[in-house]
């Protein structure tokens, strides 16, 4: 049987086709932005979408950085991301609570929600550089325009200093821990200016990610947490 050129024709036509949409499909690709390497699994880091006060949104008498946890385990949770999460803060130096003794040091990878690798595991990640900084939230959002965020934690993951907590004291009720309340157990708005915590910078890669000498400002400020998968 003998193909008819009608027939020759139309195959041309969609062997054209067909390699015309595969071009396409090609060139969509090449444009489509360089996330720095975010096919990366592991351990979910993000800074927090909500801005929060030396307090953390909360009067009265409060455990900081426990009030903290439960902070970024909602947004994390609200977000759709599976798993436990707790911020990168510390309590009172020397105590046991800072973010090194209660966060879970990783082997793995610790990457953004998009995949972008923040460092290659606890050790990297606590070395004073970041290989990209924590400048994304739990909802793949960008950081905007105040990248401040309360930790009072140093590179190594240790409390900074027992002055720079936005803490009144230690908790009569749990020998040993401090307390984030700007003036428990009567705590107003207005006492937090009395009172300065540590802050780092999500849109830094260096040690001033997590602070600085000079970074500590009045508690009453509205900042973002750090919040680490566990």
């Amino acid at each position: 049987m003998q193909t008819t050129p009608g027939k020759k024709k139309g195959c041309g036509v969609i062997i054209a086709i067909i390699i015309l949409i595969i071009l396409l499909i090609l060139w969509w690709l090449s444009q489509q932005p360089d996330d720095g390497g975010g096919t990366a699994q592991g351990k979910i880091v993000f800074v927090s979408s909500q801005l929060y006060n030396g307090n953390f949104g909360n009067g009265q008498r409060v455990l900081g950085h426990l009030n903290a946890d439960q902070k970024c385990q909602d947004l994390a949770s609200a977000a759709g991301l599976s798993g436990s999460f707790k911020a990168w803060i510390s309590g009172r130096e020397g105590s046991g609570h800072g973010a090194a003794d209660r966060l879970a040091h990783a082997s793995e990878p610790y990457v953004l929600v998009n995949g972008t690798k923040v460092a290659d595991d606890w050790a990297d990640l606590t070395d004073g550089s970041l290989d990209h900084a924590i400048d994304r939230t739990e909802l793949d959002t960008p950081v905007g325009d105040q990248p401040r965020v309360w930790t009072n934690t140093t590179t190594s993951g240790q409390a900074w200093d027992n002055s720079r907590q936005c803490a009144i004291g230690p908790n009569p009720d749990i020998p040993g821990l401090w307390t984030w309340s700007c003036g428990a157990p009567s705590w107003t708005a207005g006492d937090c200016q009395f009172q300065s915590g540590k802050y780092g910078l999500a849109t830094s890669t260096t040690g001033t990610w997590t602070g600085a000498t000079s970074s500590n400002i009045n508690c009453e400020n509205l900042y973002h947490l750090y919040c680490m998968q566990q």
